[in-house]
């Protein structure tokens, strides 16, 4: 009995995560989220403090580029027991300086329905915290500009990023732990009340 209600607060955990997180799966509107597409996607951050550290984690399907000012960085996986797919984790502490900053994703859809989900996390030095999600605040285009990761891209003709789904999308909510990893500390506190 004890092992049966265990299993039902883990489905109602998730399903609370799920309600919870506000990362979103991304495309971009002038492609469709068809085999062999491409979405660029940017997002800006005016950086007024010193930081502590910085980090996203997420999916970025079926395959991606993750950059920070310009440089590309190469994800760390998290260890997903029991899951097929695995979250990539990007330290960008050292990248973020003082004044305008750009978050960039290529992400490469080769089969299927692609897409982004992803969620940032930065603390402040005086001990504040931010969290960025993937979301229509982001902006997105099929069309790659040379310089589309650096913060001089002119952006201006990209349109907001198109959300198809939350974290509970199928596929992924069947094969990662997307609920989990996507979901801020400040959610999962709230779904838990």
């Amino acid at each position: 009995m004890k092992k049966f209600f265990a299993v039902i607060l883990s489905v109602l955990a998730v399903n609370a995560a799920w309600a919870a997180s506000n990362a979103k799966w991304l495309w971009c509107s002038d492609a469709p989220n068809a085999d062999n597409t491409v979405c660029y996607f940017r997002y800006n951050l005016d950086i007024t403090k010193p930081v502590k550290s910085a980090e996203f984690v997420g999916y970025m399907d079926d395959s991606g580029r993750f950059f920070c000012n310009g440089k590309h960085l190469l994800g760390a996986r998290i260890e997903e027991p029991k899951k097929p797919v695995r979250a990539l984790k990007y330290d960008i502490t050292s990248l973020l300086k003082q004044g305008k900053n750009v978050i960039a994703l290529q992400v490469n859809n080769i089969r299927y329905t692609g897409g982004a989900c992803m969620l940032g996390k930065i603390v402040y030095q005086d001990g504040t915290t931010q969290y960025i999600y993937t979301d229509k605040s982001w902006k997105a285009t099929a069309r790659k500009q040379a310089d589309f990761n650096k913060v001089k891209c002119d952006d201006s003709a990209w349109q907001p990023a198109v959300e198809f789904g939350d974290v509970s999308q199928k596929p992924w909510a069947a094969v990662s732990n997307i609920a989990d990893i996507c979901t801020s500390d400040v959610e999962k506190a709230a779904a838990a009340k």
